[in-house]
This record gives C-alpha cells, structure tokens and sequence, in this order.
C-alpha cells in the first residue's frame, strides 16, 4: 500500500498535483510476520495481535521506487530511414496524372512476442501494434529527419490510435520540428483495449500521407518500442538485508514481548511483561527452598539513563527516542539498551494536501548548475537500506485533491486517501505504554539467588511462563537462570523478584466509537472551549486540528495549522488558538486505522487575543552566535549551529523561530532541546540569502542575529 507522505522526493508538480512517482510502497507488519511463521511451519498466539498497534502497523519498503527505475522490458527496435511511398490517381484538367505520395508511417518493421505484434501487411511491410491488452508503454526517438523536397517545412510526430471501425485519433508529442532538429525523446502513453498503435508524420493536424506531393523524409531515427512492467516490489528479496532474527526482534522490542514455545507443538505464545507478571498461573516452591544465597540490588546491563534509539537522517538526532530512568547513582550515566535498525521521520514536517505529514527521507535534494548562469535544477538522489515503520490513516480529502503521475502524464481526483500517521510509534510512547511494569521492575532490583531441591520431573514440566512462590522469602519471582542441574543434588536458580504495585499496564487498543460531532464552540480570551457528543467511552485520544482560513493562499503549516491530540474526561476540550482571522476546525480519533472525523465548525478571531502566557522561570534569554556551517555535499540544505546563554537553565524546549531576512517572512518555528551546553545543530530547507534567528521560552523573547548565505 501506499501512504501519502513527504518521502522529501518531488513531492507536488504542476498545479498542486500530489506526484505518485515519488511515494514508496508499505507492507503490513502482520502480513510479514505471519510470512514467516508459515516458512518457519510454527504458529503463533497472543492478545498483542489483535490489538491496532499492530493491526495498523507497517513498514516501508527500504529504498524509491518511483518512476525513475522502473522496469522497462524492450519490445522492438528498429530505425527509419527513408519512406513507403505509394501511387495514386489524381484529376487534372479532364485527364489523369499519377503521382507518387509517401507514407506518413515511422514503423514498418513486422514483430511479435508475448506483449505486441505488428503484423505484415501484404506488400510486407507492418503499419500498426497491435498490444496483448492495455498498459503503459514508451517510445523512445533519437535522431533526426530531413526533407530534402522543402527543407523549411515544420513538421510533427503523433502517436495515433485506432479501435475498429471508428476514426483514428492521435497525440503529438513532437511539434514543430525542422531538419535541424536533433530528436532525443520518451514519451510514456497509455493503451486500452483493442487500440491498435502507429508512429506518423504530421502536419496541420493531420498524417502527412495524402497532403502532399513530393514530400519525402528521410534520415536516421531510431525507434524503440518498450513496455513500462512497472515498479519492482518485492518484499521477499528486500528484507534479505533484513534478516528474520532481526526483524522478529524488532516487533518483540516495540510491545516488550516474551516468547513462550510449547513443549510439544511448534506453537509460539508471546506475553507482554505486564501480561506475564500478573498472570493467576503460579507454582509454589517453598518445600523445595534450602537457603537463600545472595540478593543484588542492580542489572549489570543497565544505567541511569537507559536509551531507545532510533536511526536518523541526521545523525545528530534523537527526537524520536525514548529514556528510561533508574535513580541510582551507583550506575553508569547512559547506555543504550535498543539500538533500532530503523528509521525514524524527521523532526520537521512536510505539508501534503492541506495536511501536515511526517517527512520520511528516501531522496536527497541535490543542486546541480544548468546550462545558463545562474542557473540551478535540483535533482533527487535516491537513498537505499531505509526502513521505516509507519501507521496508516484514512482520510477525508473534503473538496478533494489531485493524485497523478508526472511521468505518465495521467492524474485523477480523489476524495479519500490513505495518510501516513506516526501515533504510538515514537519509544518514548512505546515505554509509556508497554514498558511501564519493565520500568518498575529495574528501579525496584532484587536478584536473588537461592538453593532449590528440585527433581527430574521439575525440570521436565517446568514452564517459565508461570510464576514462583516461595513462603520463606515473602514473594513471587520470575525464574531468570536454572543453573547446573544435577539429579538428587541442590540446584542454584536466579530468581526476580516482583515488587507488586498499583500501576495499571496498558491492555491492547480495542474499537472506541463511531461517531463525534461539535455542537458548540465557546470563545472566552485566547481559550477556545469545544463542546461535543460522541458514543467514545471517555477518557480517551482525540484529535483537534484547526486552520485558518487564507481564501486560496498557501497556508504555513508551522503558523496557519493547529494540531495536538488530547484525552478528555468529559465531552469537551480547552485549548489556546491564536489570534487572526477565520478559523475551521474539526476533532477525530482514530479506530484501527481507520479515522473518525466529526464535522467542521469555524470560529473567527478577528480581535487581539490578550494572551498571557505563564510566568518564566528564565527572565533573561540571549542568542550570542549563529554559524553557517554550509551545505552538506551540494544538498539544497543549509546546516547552521546557534549558541545561547540565559540566567536559569529552562525547565522544558525553547521555541526557535526562523525568517526570511529579506522579507521578515517567517520560515518556521519550531521546539528545540534546551541542552545542557546550550548550543544546537540544525538543518534549514532551501535558505534564502540571508536568514534572522531567535528564540523564545514562556514569553521571554531573545534578540535576533541575522545571517547571510
């Protein structure tokens, strides 16, 4: 499937069209998964996999696909160098000349294989291509022509298309042409059923056959026939690089899964950490307990700061990442405990079709001088090995948009589309819902160790599935290490311990509604109260998305669109919308992957809004440099790095705010760590020649430094 998303390719041609030859196909993580169980012959069980985290979780193909690689098979090649002519009776005066005309054909040559035929005719020549059904094919021209009868004639060449008995029609895709033209072209068409298919001169519109006497062309123009197969997506070899081990790791990291093989069967049963440890299946030790050994108070493996990391286009990046905090400063400061092999989206979104989206990077902007001075074309170098995981979202076009391929010239409006959606998938998310209990557990460490009085027949229907209660040390324990099991001898066996506690795990995602409607919207100040009915069960994620009405400008999306999700408890929702103008919103949430959108309702704001914002805990803000770091290998991407200093440390993101210098246009804002060394490295898209910076945090604004490109 594909997700509309910014894959920082070309995006939009023309006229705001949506350019297909530049996304890239998804599969369904389930579809994957369940691939290689059938291959391995195991099956698989668990509640995790019903739930819409990983029914509407999927994963990118790793590498472009568009129309610039796509699977060309040659059908034919041949070249024309001089007409088919032919002799027909013209009325002159009371009498009859013969005169000779020539053909206004460019193919002769007879063919035929498992895509088209041109079948000989009877002087043994082939007019027409007859292909086995309909598709996209090229013709690909190089050379040149010349008429040597009226050298300053212009001429044409069409494709022309004929259904039996109806009139031919044809497309020109080479107008105005002279002997002094060189013809370099592909042009991509389409073909329909029963359309036979022929190469012409024309002129006025029409074949030249017929219009003139005496005209011939001659010269040396190859002709090649080709077929466009299409794109080659073959999810099987792609993930060659991506071995199973891997990717099944992957999908175990992101929902904390433990895997539970049957004794018996080639049957897998996967439990998530909270899902184990409250489970009502528990075995009771405690005749078999002798003595306890040791109790440790740490995991080797672990530190203060415990890191879930993604892989970034930038790799000074870390947005996406996710911590866990043990507090115990007997530790090592950091370590990363995930280091995924996938790909995070960039921290700056793109904007598609009047929606904010995830950029995820699969080109790379390139500058390349044209034949002018001055002059610049940007070209789009394709990036190989990325992966990205991705959820998917059906969503309500309204007036509609137009989807098309640049390449093949077709396009069409669409209504409905389905939308990449990055929700759940940051680690920081991904701890939050599923690694609360594994969290607990780290700041809570007791590793005991103790002597077990265990038999044969213990070790043989031992499950590690179930729990251990031992009497003598007051707890249940998840068996870690059996170690060194000897018949009729004491075995040493590591246990966990399991500090219970009041925290509620996340259960999978079920269906949650059907239906939302706005009935009111409240303006008091700067805060905009919206009322609503819904069936949802409450509390639970909504959506609110608010633009500003520009009567058909090009709306900012860091300025003019308004999105954050929030968890109601009852049926209605405060949130801050700036000042200015006409403003449309609606709310939605989503239900395996499919969007619930209520309806819209606009509210204007043409008054100053006397916002107020929070009382800082940092008074003084001072921006003290801005490098210009250059473009990164001719990307059309400025890299800057800006210093600051400021009386406190801030407590949360300052707020980077970026001009264009030579108009005070604003490029986008956007949130930034406040580090420790209060220094930052970023990228800008396409800078202007000269650029102002500042930075903001609760109300306090810093001065502003100007830089020239």
């Amino acid at each position: 499937m594909y997700n509309l998303a910014d894959y920082n390719g070309k995006a939009i041609y023309g006229n705001q069209v949506i350019n297909t030859d530049y996304l890239v196909p998804s599969a369904k993580v389930s579809y994957i998964w369940d691939k290689i169980f059938n291959y391995s012959n195991f099956t698989y069980g668990g509640d995790i996999f019903q739930s819409e985290d990983f029914q509407n979780f999927w994963l990118s193909y790793p590498k472009p696909v568009g129309s610039e690689i796509q699977e060309i098979v040659l059908i034919n090649s041949q070249t024309y160098t001089m007409p088919l002519t032919y002799t027909q009776a013209v009325g002159v005066g009371s009498g009859v000349e013969y005169v000779t005309f020539s053909e206004s054909n460019l193919l002769r040559q007879p063919f035929s294989n498992q895509y088209a035929q041109a079948v000989a005719q009877a002087d043994g020549n082939a007019r027409n291509i007859d292909t086995a059904g309909s598709g996209q094919f090229q013709f690909k021209l190089k050379g040149s022509l010349t008429n040597t009868s009226n050298p300053s004639m212009t001429f044409d060449i069409a494709i022309g298309k004929t259904v039996q008995g109806q009139m031919p029609t044809y497309e020109i895709i080479i107008s105005g042409a002279t002997n002094a033209t060189q013809i370099d072209l592909t042009h991509s068409f389409t073909v329909n059923d029963n359309e036979l298919i022929s190469l012409h001169l024309m002129k006025n519109g029409l074949p030249l056959a017929g219009q003139f006497q005496f005209i011939a062309f001659y010269g040396n123009l190859k002709i090649d026939f080709t077929k466009v197969v299409g794109d080659v997506v073959d999810f099987e070899q792609a993930l060659v690089e991506f071995s199973i081990k891997d990717f099944v790791s992957e999908i175990l990291q992101r929902f904390n899964l433990t895997m539970f093989k049957d004794k018996y069967t080639n049957h897998i049963e996967f439990l998530t950490l909270a899902q184990w440890i409250q489970t009502d299946s528990i075995v009771d030790w405690s005749e078999k307990f002798v003595s306890h050994q040791t109790t440790t108070y740490t995991y080797d493996n672990y530190a203060q700061r415990n890191v879930f990391k993604y892989r970034y286009d930038d790799q000074n990046a870390s947005h996406h990442d996710g911590i866990i905090k043990i507090d115990n400063v007997n530790l090592k400061d950091e370590n990363v405990v995930i280091n995924s092999a996938i790909y995070s989206p960039n921290k700056i979104k793109g904007y598609l079709a009047g929606k904010v989206v995830n950029v995820y990077p699969f080109w790379n902007k390139e500058v390349k001088e044209g034949s002018n001075e001055g002059e610049q074309t940007i070209t789009y170098k394709p990036l190989d090995n990325r992966y990205y995981f991705m959820r998917s979202e059906l969503y309500d076009l309204q007036s509609g948009t137009t989807v098309g391929s640049e390449v093949f010239n077709q396009s069409q409006q669409v209504y409905l589309a389905k939308f990449e959606d990055y929700s759940r998938l940051p680690f920081q998310n991904i701890i939050d819902n599923y690694y609360k209990s594994f969290e607990s557990i780290i700041n809570k460490a007791k590793i005991v160790t103790a002597e077990i009085f265990l038999t044969e027949t213990d070790i043989v229907n031992f499950d590690f599935q179930k729990l251990v209660y031992i009497k003598q040390l007051g707890s249940y324990f998840l068996v870690n290490k059996i170690q060194s099991f000897i018949p009729n001898k004491l075995t040493k066996v590591e246990f966990i311990k399991l500090e219970y506690f009041e925290e509620q795990f996340s259960q999978p995602e079920v269906p949650n509604g059907t239906f939302i409607t706005i009935t009111d919207v409240v303006k008091d100040n700067c805060e905009i109260t919206i009322n609503f009915d819904t069936d949802a069960v409450l509390p639970r994620e909504i959506k609110v998305t608010a633009t500003k009405n520009l009567f058909g400008g090009i709306s900012n999306p860091q300025t003019d669109i308004f999105e954050t999700t929030v968890i109601p408890t009852g049926n209605s929702i405060t949130i801050t919308l700036p000042s200015g103008g006409l403003w449309g919103m609606y709310l939605s949430f989503s239900n395996f992957g499919v969007v619930v959108n209520s309806n819209n309702f606009t509210i204007e704001n043409t008054t100053e809004c006397n916002y107020t914002p929070p009382v800082s805990d940092l008074t003084k803000l001072n921006l003290t440099s801005v490098v210009y770091n250059g473009l990164q290998s001719q990307v059309l991407d400025g890299n800057f790095t800006l210093n600051w200093t400021s009386d406190v440390f801030p407590a949360s993101e300052l707020t980077l705010i970026v001009k264009d210098g030579t108009n005070n246009s604003l490029i986008f804002s956007t949130q930034i760590p406040a580090f420790w060394n209060q220094s930052y490295t970023f990228w800008v898209n396409f800078p202007p020649s000269q650029l102002t910076f500042q930075l903001a945090y609760n109300g306090v604004a810093s001065n502003t430094i100007t830089v020239n490109i």
